[in-house]
């Protein structure tokens, strides 16, 4: 059991063999053995966090097309439904885990609760044509569904993802939180090494091998998925221990005002110390088109399987190998950042990242062109992912670090949800079917469908985020300033 010592060991005898060197996070302990053990628990819920997460943008486009939703219903499911889902539920999961208080921590009761029921709904999502065809069986299925727009099998996809988000949303936001509560401080970095280098092997995973299987045999890889979450996230909380927290604070006894009335003041404040400040507007700002380039991605599947006339397995392949070539590069990276700083790292990365999808605009015309853009454009990825969490780090006050990061999950998700996925799916569908023939200057002739422009797209969102990086940048200086430069 990965569980760290609390009590300190008692007397040794002279001849007794040195002790392994302990770490310290909290009250916990760990020796050699008991870090190694740690790690490997968490992991393992990392990557099986990675797999499930990646199904929402690979596989989960291509089977809600094949149930005949339209782009605009691909992005209204999994862009503005998912995100008001987290909009919602993200501050909520994350300010009551802070104050929770129990025999078993703070964050592993949550997750050993929504665990087996986002495992299930994961689980059920592929029966959606089936529910859906039994819907329209019952006599009063057909009263019910003819006055919606929608294809009922789409329609039920929507429900099955809004039910899995209603708990999955937990998972995303306390799994992370875990682990400034039981990773020693001084093994942090390298924790976050690994972290990353599981979750990229998990997208190569699912995209080498499980996409084409996700869209032949769907039933049975959401179910093994599902399996794997519930296996992955049991163990965490069975063998992963928490250090004992504080008191939490109540609200003082001459507090008598209604409960509604404090609540209201706890929400006000809330925004109030989260929405505020210009120095966090920007870097919500920075971190913000980074997520919201994922939800633009979901989108590139359909570049590569209708105009470039790629095979799902194809396809998956080459959106692959760059997480794979990510697991090689991520420790030297995480070395780079140590030396050269977040900062400079991600203002390298986000700068190449732009130029290189406007030139994937123009220059992708075979799947060997595909292959090494996807290449670039994919490791490039995975260090701003790393790049990004850490400015929210450097940035956000240490003491309301789940505050402030959950406030930026809010803002995202309501942009996203708001603007990012109702312009996509908006601009796919008037652009269906329209093709246009260019001749360029150095690229020749490029033939130019509705997906392609996707390049276009997630160029401007990493430029985006590149200037919000700059701004962040110049407020951080401005307040280190000495009074007398300012």
């Amino acid at each position: 059991m990965t569980a760290a010592s609390r009590s300190a060991a008692g007397p040794t005898a002279s001849l007794t063999p040195p002790r392994s060197p302990e770490w310290r996070a909290g009250n916990l302990t760990y020796d050699r053995r008991q870090l190694i053990g740690l790690f490997c628990w968490l992991l393992l819920a990392d990557l099986a966090f990675m797999i499930v997460s990646q199904i929402e943008p690979s596989v989960l486009p291509i089977l809600l097309k094949n149930a005949g939703a339209s782009d605009h219903h691909v992005a209204w499911i999994l862009g503005t439904l998912v995100q008001v889902t987290q909009l919602v539920l993200n501050p909520l999961y994350s300010t009551s885990s802070d104050r929770t208080r129990t025999r078993w921590g703070r964050r592993i009761p949550y997750l050993f609760v929504v665990t087996p029921l986002a495992s299930l709904l994961l689980a059920a999502t592929p029966y959606a044509p089936d529910v859906a065809a039994w819907v329209q069986q019952q006599s009063w299925g057909p009263v019910v569904l003819r006055h919606l727009a929608v294809p009922p099998a789409v329609l039920m996809y929507g429900l099955f993802v809004f039910g899995f988000y209603l708990f999955y949303s937990g998972t995303a936001s306390i799994f992370f939180y875990l682990f400034r509560d039981v990773v020693p401080e001084s093994h942090m970095g390298r924790f976050m090494a690994l972290f990353r280098m599981v979750g990229a092997l998990g997208t190569f995973v699912l995209n080498y091998w499980l996409l084409g299987v996700g869209v032949r045999l769907p039933r049975e890889m959401f179910l093994g998925m599902a399996v794997l979450n519930l296996v992955a996230f049991i163990a965490l909380c069975r063998f992963v221990k928490e250090p004992d927290y504080p008191p939490v604070k109540r609200a003082a006894d001459g507090d008598r005002r209604p409960l509604t009335s404090r609540a209201i003041g706890t929400v006000l404040a809330y925004f109030r110390e989260c929405f505020s400040d210009s120095l966090h507007w920007w870097t919500y700002v920075c971190r913000l088109m980074v997520y919201a380039s994922i939800m633009v991605a979901t989108f590139r599947i359909f570049f590569a399987l209708q105009e470039l006339k790629m095979t799902v397995e194809d396809a998956g392949k080459a959106l692959s190998w760059s997480s794979l070539l990510w697991v090689i590069v991520a420790y030297p990276v995480g070395m780079l950042v140590d030396r050269w700083k977040v900062f400079r790292v991600m203002r390298w990365a986000l700068w190449i990242q732009s130029v290189a999808y406007l030139l994937s605009f123009f220059l992708i015309r075979d799947n060997a062109t595909f292959l090494v853009f996807s290449l670039v454009t994919g490791v490039l990825y995975w260090a701003i992912m790393l790049c990004q969490f850490m400015l929210g780090q450097e940035v956000f006050p240490a003491l309301k670090l789940g505050q402030f990061f959950s406030a930026n999950v809010v803002f995202q998700a309501l942009v996203i949800a708001v603007v990012v996925s109702p312009f996509c799916g908006w601009l796919f569908d008037t652009l269906k079917g329209t093709t246009h023939v260019m001749v360029l200057p150095l690229f020749g002739t490029l033939e130019i469908g509705p997906y392609r422009y996707v390049m276009l797209l997630l160029s401007a969102v990493f430029f985006i985020s590149l200037l919000g990086l700059y701004r962040v940048e110049a407020l951080l200086r401005e307040r280190q300033a000495p009074p007398e430069a300012r």
